[in-house]
């Protein structure tokens, strides 16, 4: 793919940064390569439209999910075996073991 007026771009290229080797880089670009770019932005753009669909369905769903009695004192407990952890990693297995997903010791 060969830009027809590449030379008027060159100046906005330079207004936003880029360097003569990235605008080398540009000029001779292939156009698998805008392509697949592309095509990346497109599923990125797409991932977060899902996201923000289902952002709210999985806000209501964590605050109506039950925690553990006590889960402050399981927290103490857990991290007094386990004293390297982080709260937050010991919360995060405390949460896990709730629903089978990690061994809460």
């Amino acid at each position: 793919m060969i830009i027809k007026d590449f030379a008027s771009r060159v100046d906005t290229l330079r207004a936003h940064g880029a360097a003569d080797e990235e605008i080398e880089f540009l000029k001779g670009e292939d156009a698998d390569i805008i392509e697949a770019h592309a095509r990346r932005l497109i599923g990125q753009r797409l991932a977060r439209e899902a996201l923000a669909e289902t952002r709210d369905q999985i806000t209501r769903q964590a605050a109506a999910t039950a925690l553990p009695e006590s889960i402050g004192v399981q927290l103490r407990r857990h991290l007094a075996r386990h004293p390297s952890l982080a709260w937050d990693d010991a919360l995060a297995q405390i949460i896990g073991g709730q629903h089978g997903r990690d061994v809460v010791v």
